[in-house]
Parts: structure tokens; C-alpha cells; sequence
């Protein structure tokens, strides 16, 4: 996955971001025999060699009198999962581009934006407004179950967007809803003083 971003300043950042994974199992069977020499331990090899190898095999290693028989199961695991990212370029520009306010502005407008033509005074707007609350709420619990405990900047960006929504839902007349309006109502994050 690759993304770009530029702005109307000329700065520049690109980022690449990949992931590999390998699973590999393998199970294999040796048999073997040495002709000459006893092993008390052949009856239970050769029950090994019928149950993997049929009765055919079985009946071979059993007909050899006065021999040692070998039987080994080897199971091999393989699990490999590789992930790179690189970035390059102005990284102040990735930094302002995930910001809270941008990345709620951008989840704002994409999710209000889907509800042009519904009437903001009829019944479908408040219908329109729970999908939108909930979608909002399912996207931050599928970060969640993914990374964990989502950054702070993930959870200025979850309280921008309910500061936002319910602005809307007031007023969804009043025109544009700035995500930058409502940055000095965010709470203060834990450990900072305010």
C-alpha cells in the first residue's frame, strides 16, 4: 500500500507500507530396516507402518526376521510474517494530515456528505444520524480490536467527531461544521494540566 500527499505549500511525503506472511507445515514419514540384529521394539513399529504407511509395508518389515526396524514422524512448522513502512519526504506533512482535527473533518464530511438529499426536518434525518453515530462507534471498536489502546490523537479525533455530529444535529442549517471550532473544547488527555 502506498500513499502520497502533497499540499498547496509544495511539501511532499510519500509512504509505502507492506506486510509478507508465510505459514509452512510439512509432515513426513521415514521408515527404515537393517537386516541382522534384534529390536524388541519392531511390534510396535510395525503397527506405526500399518497405520501410516498401509498393511502392504507392514507385512514387508514384518517378513524380515532377525532385523531392526525404524520408524520416524517428522512434523515441521513454519511461520513467517514480515512488515516494513517507510516514509519519506516532509513528515510534518503526514503529521498534519492525521491530525485530530483533519482526520475528523475528513470522517465528518464523508459521513454528513452521504445524507444530501435527506430533509434535516424530516424523520430520516434522525434515522440518518444514529447510522452515522454508529458507524463512527464500529469503526473506532474495529481499531481497537486491532491495535488496542488507540492513541490519544485517535481519541481527540473520537471526541471531535461527537462534538461535530452533535452540532449538526442542532443546526443542520448553520452551515459548514469546522472540526478546528471545536478543538479547545477537547477534555485534556490524562497527566496534562488545564
Amino acid at each position: 500500500m502506498a500513499l502520497s500527499l502533497s499540499d498547496n505549500r509544495g511539501r511532499e511525503v510519500h509512504v509505502a507500507f507492506s506486510t509478507e506472511q508465510l505459514d509452512y507445515n510439512m509432515t513426513y514419514d521415514r521408515f527404515g530396516a537393517v537386516k541382522g540384529g534384534g529390536n524388541g521394539h519392531a511390534n510396535g513399529v510395525v503397527d506405526k507402518i500399518r497405520q501410516y504407511a498401509g498393511e502392504e509395508a507392514a507385512k514387508q518389515f514384518q517378513e524380515m526376521r532377525g532385523g531392526s526396524v525404524m520408524y520416524e514422524r517428522e512434523e515441521v512448522s513454519l511461520s513467517y510474517e514480515a512488515m516494513s513502512f517507510e516514509v519519506s519526504g516532509d513528515v510534518s506533512l503526514l503529521q498534519d494530515f492525521f491530525s485530530s482535527e483533519n482526520t475528523a473533518q475528513r470522517i465528518f464530511d464523508f459521513a454528513t456528505g452521504l445524507g444530501a438529499g435527506i430533509d434535516p426536518s424530516g424523520e430520516a434525518f434522525g434515522g440518518f444520524m444514529d447510522q452515522i453515530r454508529e458507524g463512527i462507534a464500529q469503526g473506532f471498536e474495529m481499531a481497537e480490536a486491532m491495535l488496542g489502546d488507540l492513541p490519544q490523537v485517535s481519541e481527540d479525533t473520537r471526541e471531535l467527531l461527537q462534538l461535530m455530529l452533535d452540532a449538526f444535529e442542532a443546526d443542520p442549517q448553520g452551515g459548514r461544521v469546522k472540526a478546528a471550532d471545536y478543538l479547545g473544547q477537547l477534555a485534556p488527555a490524562d497527566g496534562d494540566v488545564g
